[in-house]
């Protein structure tokens, strides 16, 4: 039974997941509807081309966005001169200051600033996303924004521009970034399926539950690093410090899960060389966030050593994976299969991040994410499937095992075991009573009527006792005309008034035309001061029930 209601809670769990990652697919889908409807009205224009691009003294035509290789901390300018259609009230420019000091210039006269300054911690809040007001007549006016940087970085990569109404633009952005939304939220809420369902598997004893909290973990730092780095989710939430500071520490925290998920799988030097790779990992964010809240270096210029030990961690999973034999059976082909694409495909981002400065980065780290995700989910519902079927299986032997086949009461093994719990836990009872049943006629009747009609008289026996008990007793067929219930909680006169009525509702059970269910029967309650053992309270409760037959034999033979 608690295999069939867990199946039944996993299976409500993945339906709810579906059924939620419906919903979101199907409201984004109409949001996407109703701003493309929208879009030919929209108060905003795109910045793009005409961009004069002023650097080390060198001017270009530039279309945006773009990416410069600007290793120095020298100043660099973007011209754009407005035409004849961009008059309007309640105008605002779109723009991004990465890290960098930003001065906005209107036909050359000092317009709007923006400071990546540090406060007394040191701290600053990353990216700028910023909006600027404008004047309402810009037609023909020139407009100039001057980069300052304020930390060497390998490439600096400028956004489009956006003008117009705020709102609109936030949509803009909103629709520009609405596939990925879409995909980082399915992430999030698997993540968070998977970790209910790994608490799940844990509770049942079933080997994948630390797998499968490895892989919610990972899916929640993944869709939660992804969503922050959202434009849109940055320009509403106004650039707070706690978003730069969580973006960077789930990168740094991305590879600890699936080290602690294939920890658990491996044992002997692979998992000594694991556990060495989780102490770094966790030694390299504390030394990180030690050296952001102490000193002035910024988290985006520390990001060198954040690939590194990424690339290292992704390269010491990948040789344990690949080239080290000490793991648990039946999980070889799984994880190496799975672990391919996002090894592969979140190295391959860090490469371009460096070599191709034009790349978008994050987009093949997603895409090897979500293949591993949907491996790993599918091979463990599919080792799920497999312990079903053999708990299945499992219950089948047991309740052959403790099950009395003639009468459907537990049996003698069942008996057995019960005493030795029992025999554990009896001082957690009110009170316990044990009651031996035996029947009076069996011998006779198998002798005159045959064993069939015997067989009926224990099934009729046992049909009583069923409807006495009601489930709320323990009652077990421990031989062949035989029986032993345990009472739980009961006064003495509620236990007389249950033999009372047994022994009146036998008189009603007809086994034949001619014979009624007659048996004999001793009850023996639980004193610690006279028992040692349940063992001694069986022992008392039936020699009760052979005086109890002895009278009744005596009681015959007067007749």
């Amino acid at each position: 039974m608690k295999t069939k209601r867990n199946e039944n809670a996993f299976q409500r769990l993945l339906i709810w997941t579906i059924g939620i990652c419906v919903f979101i697919v199907l409201v984004c889908m109409l949001i996407t509807s109703r701003t493309k409807r929208l879009r030919t009205y929209q108060d905003y224009v795109e910045l793009k081309n005409g961009w004069i691009l002023d650097e080390n003294g060198t001017t270009e035509e530039i279309s945006l966005p773009h990416a410069i290789h600007h290793s120095t901390m020298e100043p660099f300018t973007l011209t754009y001169t407005f035409d004849e259609e961009m008059d309007g009230e309640d105008r605002e420019l779109f723009t991004v200051a990465y890290y960098c000091d930003l001065n906005v210039y209107l036909d050359g006269q000092l317009y709007d600033t923006y400071a990546f300054t540090k406060t007394s911690s040191f701290q600053t809040n990353g990216s700028g996303y910023l909006l600027f007001k404008l004047p309402e007549q810009l037609s023909g006016h020139t407009i100039t924004l001057e980069y300052i940087p304020q930390i060497k970085l390998h490439t600096y990569r400028i956004v489009m521009p956006l003008y117009g109404n705020r709102g609109d633009i936030i949509i803009r952005l909103f629709y520009q970034e609405l596939v990925d939304t879409i995909l980082n939220l399915v992430l999030i809420i698997f993540g968070i399926f998977l970790l209910i369902a790994g608490l799940l598997f844990k509770r049942i004893g079933h080997r994948s539950g630390k797998l499968l909290l490895g892989l919610g973990f990972f899916a929640g730092i993944c869709g939660t690093y992804l969503e922050v780095r959202m434009d849109w989710l940055r320009l509403i939430l106004q650039n707070p410090l706690g978003i730069y500071q969580t973006e960077f520490l789930l990168q740094l925290l991305i590879m600890l899960p699936i080290m602690l998920m294939i920890y658990s799988i491996f044992y002997g030097l692979s998992q000594k060389l694991l556990k060495c790779g989780i102490i770094v990992n966790v030694v390299h964010v504390i030394a990180q966030y030690l050296l952001y809240f102490l000193t002035p270096l910024e988290l985006k210029s520390m990001m060198i050593f954040s690939h590194t030990v990424l690339i290292l961690s992704i390269i010491l999973v990948t040789y344990i994976t690949f080239f080290r034999k000490e793991m648990l059976p039946g999980y070889q082909k799984e994880i190496t299969y799975s672990i391919i694409p996002m090894g592969f495909f979140g190295a391959l981002d860090i490469i371009l991040h460096y070599v191709n400065r034009t790349a978008q980065t994050g987009v093949l780290f997603k895409v090897g994410v979500i293949v591993f995700l949907c491996m790993e989910i599918y091979f463990n519902i599919r080792h799920y499937r497999e312990y079903i079927l053999e708990e299945q299986q499992n219950r089948i032997y047991r309740e052959i095992a403790f099950k009395d086949i003639l009468t459907g009461l537990k049996n003698r093994n069942a008996y057995e075991q019960q005493l030795y719990e029992l025999e554990k836990v009896k001082d957690q009872y009110d009170t316990i009573a044990a009651g031996v049943f035996d029947l009076n006629q069996l011998k006779q009747t198998n002798d005159m009527m045959g064993h069939e009609m015997g067989d009926k008289l224990i099934r009729t026996m046992a049909d009583l006792l069923k409807r006495v008990s009601q489930g709320r007793w323990q009652v077990y067929r421990t031989g062949g005309d035989e029986f032993i219930v345990f009472f739980f909680h009961l006064s003495d006169n509620e236990l007389e008034k249950i033999c009372k009525s047994m022994e009146s509702e036998a008189k009603y059970c007809r086994v034949s035309e001619t014979m009624t269910l007659s048996f004999s029967y001793g009850i023996a309650k639980y004193e610690s001061d006279r028992h040692h053992s349940i063992k001694e309270l069986i022992a008392e409760a039936d020699a009760n029930m052979y005086r109890a037959k002895q009278a009744y034999h005596e009681k015959q033979e007067q007749k």
